[in-house]
């Protein structure tokens, strides 16, 4: 078993501005002008080694709005192409794909804010970028980038770039020129939730998983025939991404997880459910280790326009991954919804908002 770490709730909250004398209280909305002091979960958080590490890190992600580090006029400077979409991808809401151009003849800007450190190999360099030192994949086809955050050195920005240029290996010259004209700024004065600067927003964003997780496995004893003489429950957690927790490899809740993804509509066909008063829809591809898999769409959606696409419309949404699906752990999959429930919710954006989604013609 990997070893359980404890990670209190005041280290987290000390991941904000070290000015500052606030303290968000579990359940309490951080207080206007201080978008980048995480909330508090509500239930003190056990992770493995490894994911205690970042979880600050990872906490204070959550307080930023990923698609405020593109500046959509500037990239239509720099990539020569007028916008198409601007949404997040289908892996974490951490994310924001910048679209420009129409299909045959498009740019694809893609950004990820995650850990980045756990892949680095011998490929990848770093390199210098308009002064700034940065991890660089030479082999990469779509000029694979890390930009770290200035709280780690192993989680930040995962930039990739694809196009017509970039399919036949040239030069990654207009990604450096976007990180130097733009994204070097935001990385060290990051856009927040707070701030309210694009919509429609998922009422996910903000919310943290682990603590839902946590809550809903608390009962969780798993099989003590597994368990040496003297050891107790493991109920160790462990992240992918800011919006992603599982339980960690060789815990009592391995079979558990809850991440916050974006769903295509057209493929949200399974069989439906209710599931803490909202209709969810089971997986047929339940995620990590679990046996059984629902997923809950959230509203707003948003239109988008991926790879030519025209009409599809897609929803953040809620996967929930159990051991089985006997009522022991449908009542786990209720306690999930109620912890997010309980969440605090992100300010509404203000009127003046970028628009994610679909912006092309």
């Amino acid at each position: 078993m990997l070893p359980r770490i404890v990670v209190p709730v005041v280290a987290v909250l000390a991941m904000g501005t070290t000015a500052a004398c606030s303290v968000a209280v579990p359940g309490v909305p951080t207080p206007t002008g201080g978008g980048s002091q995480p909330v508090a979960p509500a239930v003190e958080l056990d992770y493995d080694e490894e994911t205690a590490a970042i979880a600050p890190a990872y906490a204070r992600a959550r307080t930023f709005d990923i698609c405020a580090f593109h500046d959509i006029s500037a990239a239509e400077e720099i990539f020569g192409k007028p916008v198409a979409a601007l949404l997040p991808t289908s892996i974490d809401i951490a994310t924001c794909d910048l679209d420009l151009g129409t299909f045959g003849d498009a740019w694809e800007i893609d950004f990820a804010y995650t850990e980045g450190g756990a892949r680095f190999g011998e490929e990848w360099a770093t390199v210098q970028v308009g002064g700034r030192t940065i991890k660089r994949d030479p082999e990469s086809t779509r000029c694979g980038t890390f930009v770290p955050s200035e709280d780690s050195d192993v989680v930040g920005l995962d930039i990739e770039i694809n196009g017509p240029d970039i399919v036949e290996k040239e030069s990654c010259e207009p990604l450096d020129r976007y990180l130097t004209d733009v994204v070097f700024a935001r990385m060290d004065h990051p856009p927040t939730l707070q701030e309210g600067l694009t919509g429609p927003r998922s009422p996910l964003l903000g919310k943290d998983p682990c603590s839902a997780l946590a809550a809903a496995t608390a009962d969780v004893e798993g099989d003590p025939e597994y368990r040496l003489p003297g050891e107790g429950v493991d109920r160790t957690l462990a992240m992918g991404a800011p919006y992603r927790c599982s339980g960690s490899n060789g815990s009592d809740i391995v079979d558990y997880a809850v991440n916050f993804t974006v769903l295509d509509e057209d493929e949200i066909v399974g069989e439906p459910i209710e599931i803490g008063g909202l209709t969810a829809h089971r997986a047929d591809d339940p995620p990590g280790l679990s046996e059984c898999g629902f997923v809950i769409p959230m509203e707003p959606g948003f239109e988008g326009m991926k790879a030519g696409e025209s009409g599809i419309k897609y929803h953040t949404g809620v996967e929930i991954g159990l051991a089985t699906c006997d009522d022991a752990d449908m009542a786990r999959a209720e306690k999930v919804v109620q912890d997010l429930q309980g969440q605090p919710v992100a300010p509404a954006p203000r009127p003046d908002a970028q628009r994610l989604g679909r912006l092309g013609g």
